[in-house]
């Protein structure tokens, strides 16, 4: 959470506390503006975070994804073939099948 929405919300809680009115409608809805602020500010947290994920693992993918068309070059590709042909089924397949930039 950043440090401005904490402020802003214990700030908030504090108003609903320390304000005094007859019926208390405007504590509650005090109150539950820092409720909705800390449940947004949470959401936008945990969305931000996830998009990281999401970039790094995608970063991820196409470190291997060169790794693997690195390897899958003719002449290493034959030599390797040659070493075990199963070796080359799999990077075929790993290649059509871990292709983040759409390629075949």
């Amino acid at each position: 959470m950043i440090d401005d929405d904490k402020t802003l919300i214990a700030a908030l809680r504090i108003l609903a506390a320390k304000i005094e009115t007859d019926d208390g409608v405007v504590n509650a809805c005090i109150a539950e503006a820092a409720d909705r602020l800390e449940e947004l500010t949470a959401l936008a947290l945990t969305n931000w975070e996830r998009w990281h994920l999401i970039d790094r693992v995608n970063k991820d993918m196409l470190r291997l994804q060169d790794m693997l068309e690195a390897m899958h070059k003719p002449f290493q590709r034959e030599d390797m073939c040659r070493e075990d042909p199963r070796l080359c089924d799999l990077i075929d397949k790993l290649l059509r099948n871990v292709s983040p930039r759409g390629k075949q």
